[in-house]
């Protein structure tokens, strides 16, 4: 096949497949329990399989920070064109003030060392429950000046928020992934 019919048959085939696009320009993922726990976090967090959460009996805030990398990995192959962040998670209560998952996509610049927010998420804004959403976010991405990493902190305000008696799960985190959606 030349090389022209060949643009032509991705050109008529590629609008099919919209995670095609997606793709093209790597995607970096990561599941929570590979993040590192602030130093004042460390008793007070756990992992079970890829999912982290805060300790039963234990309130307040656990930070976690994990590390952000190019996909290429390749000097002047690009950097990534990244507008999406898909952040899967559990907040019992939604949008009520007990639990919340933040996520915060930070850079920090090599050398003054001033850091800065790319894109913020809230568990607060959404439903309660087991899900993913996604946060929209425009930026320019570069690893020459830069190094990238989230930072995910998880909340919990009290032990038995409806007074139950019965202890309440903490909220937890999964999984953050930043790609790209192509407008269309």
């Amino acid at each position: 096949m030349n090389a022209s019919r060949f643009i032509l048959a991705a050109a008529l085939v590629l609008p099919l497949f919209p995670h095609v696009a997606q793709a093209a320009s790597g995607e970096w993922t990561t599941v929570a329990s590979a993040c590192m726990p602030d130093e004042n976090a460390i008793a007070s967090y756990s992992n079970d399989s890829a999912a982290s959460f805060i300790v039963s009996g234990i309130t307040g805030d656990i930070v976690l920070r994990c590390n952000v990398t190019n996909p290429s990995d390749i000097v002047n192959a690009g950097m990534p064109d990244w507008n999406m962040m898909d952040v899967t998670f559990n907040d019992q209560d939604g949008p009520g003030i007990d639990k919340a998952v933040l996520v915060s996509l930070r850079r920090v610049h090599e050398s003054s060392g001033a850091s800065s927010t790319i894109a913020s998420f809230n568990s607060n804004d959404h439903a309660a429950g087991q899900q993913r959403n996604s946060k929209f976010y425009t930026h320019v991405f570069d690893f020459e000046y830069y190094a990238y990493y989230l930072q995910i902190t998880l909340r919990r305000v009290s032990l038995d928020a409806d007074s139950n008696g019965v202890a309440d799960p903490s909220p937890r985190i999964q999984r953050v992934r930043l790609y790209t959606v192509v407008p269309g």
